[in-house]
């Protein structure tokens, strides 16, 4: 494939480019990673105000880290693990400030009406739903559907083939499709 062909390339081989100083491919290497890295962090921390600047430094760490990244590795599994280290990072702050700040807890208790425990959050419901999955079942779809892994990536992670995790994760469709047929009935 031309260097500056017009065919969509990979993340692997636009990193690989970018590292070998290509400007545009590095240029589409950052268009094409930033909605996958605020869709993580929404995922784990829902709208919050401070999403896009976590979004920057998330760029700005790979972009740091890019002389590390290893092109025989997947690429999504590498930028993913800097955008948690930068979520952790965050929210270590985060609780640390909040730590600081004094609670009057008998104040608070005063101004709630509603049982925080009678409605489960939807964090709950799709663990209490996939506790129903047998283990491995149970990884495989939170890796794909809930981490945002590939298919070869779980495989990897999971010592199986691609197609092993085909089918163990449509197997998990299937019994969860079933369970809740039978819960509406």
């Amino acid at each position: 494939m031309a260097e500056n062909s017009p065919q969509k390339r990979s993340l692997e081989e636009l990193m690989h480019a970018a590292q070998r100083g290509d400007g545009p491919a590095y240029a589409q290497l950052l268009r094409e990673i930033t909605p996958l890295i605020k869709g993580f962090l929404y995922n784990r921390l829902g709208d919050n105000a401070e999403n896009d600047d976590l979004v920057q430094e998330t760029l700005l760490a790979v972009h740091k880290a890019s002389h590390t990244y290893n092109t025989d590795r997947p690429f999504k599994a590498w930028m993913f693990a800097i955008a948690d280290h930068k979520l952790k990072d965050y929210l270590r702050s985060h609780y640390q400030k909040a730590a600081l700040i004094k609670v009057d807890f008998a104040e608070i208790e005063h101004s709630l009406t509603d049982n925080v425990t009678d409605t489960p959050s939807a964090g709950e419901l799709l663990d209490e739903i996939l506790e129903t999955l047998p283990d491995k079942q149970r990884r495989i779809v939170r890796m794909m559907k809930i981490d945002g892994y590939s298919v070869e990536q779980v495989a990897l992670a999971m010592n199986m083939s691609p197609s092993a995790v085909k089918v163990s994760a449509h197997r998990a469709y299937k019994l969860l499709i079933e369970r809740r047929k039978k819960e509406a009935s």
